[in-house]
């Protein structure tokens, strides 16, 4: 038996988008049993919300945050440090990288540690897996003004980016994140031989089904809009890495 007691473990989740700050909060006892579970929206407007987020963040638990701007991406090969990024490995040879600028921004902002930035494309890597690919096919991540994109195949991740919504202003909504597909699409086959069969769309609002037919009968590539919650899903990643 042993005499050292296994404390609890809290875990905070932030998800900064647009104007919007979500926040996941559970405590886990030793044999990872959820005992408390909170979920807070705060709105960005101006700093009493930093304050609002402060407060709801306790000192003791492992922080982790996943933002959506667009300084930053994916790369394959060596992590190399160039004192401009905060980099990280996400697995073998996939490697994630997020503006320094952006990072020392965000925890000059707080009044507590963050312990971890997790990058759009872990998340879209862990959906990779979880899909059973057959064929190559390409996963989005849909933010309220930017998209992570990344295309893979039933061996390895071939490429990914973060795209910007407001590339193409003139456009309405469907049209927009439409053009924005296309264009990378287009991009993609110029430097790849690989044919992309399929569409994954994720979101963290509810998207229709009426997206994935109209891109469908705009760019005949089967799409799919799965459903999500990426709070949980993202709050789930923290515990599985850092339990």
């Amino acid at each position: 038996m042993s005499i050292l007691k296994k404390n609890d473990k809290k875990f905070y989740t932030l998800f900064i988008d647009g104007n919007s700050c979500k926040i996941c909060f559970r405590n886990l006892s030793p044999k990872r049993v959820v005992l408390e579970e909170k979920n807070k929206e705060i709105e960005i407007k101006d700093d009493t919300c930093i304050d609002e987020i402060n407060d709801f963040i306790q000192k003791d638990g492992y922080v982790c945050v996943l933002q959506s701007s667009l300084n930053q991406g994916l790369s394959k090969g060596e992590i190399i440090d160039d004192g401009l990024s905060l980099v990280n490995k996400i697995d073998g040879d996939i490697i994630s990288f997020l503006d320094l600028g952006v990072v020392n921004g965000l925890r000059e902002s707080f009044g507590f540690k963050i312990d971890e930035f997790i990058s759009p494309f872990k998340v879209l890597y862990y959906l990779y897996k979880n899909s059973n690919l057959t064929t190559t096919s390409l996963f989005v991540l849909k933010f309220y003004d930017s998209l992570a994109v990344m295309v893979a195949n039933e061996k390895s991740v071939l490429d990914g980016k973060m795209l910007d919504l407001n590339n193409f202003y003139d456009s309405e909504n469907e049209e927009l994140f439409l053009e924005n597909i296309k264009a990378y699409i287009e991009n993609f086959y110029e430097k790849n031989d690989d044919f992309i069969d399929k569409i994954y769309i994720y979101s963290s609002e509810e998207l229709g089904v009426e997206m994935a037919y109209y891109i469908f009968t705009k760019i005949f590539i089967k799409t799919e809009i799965p459903t999500l919650d990426l709070m949980d899903f993202v709050s789930k990643i923290n515990i599985k890495e850092n339990f």
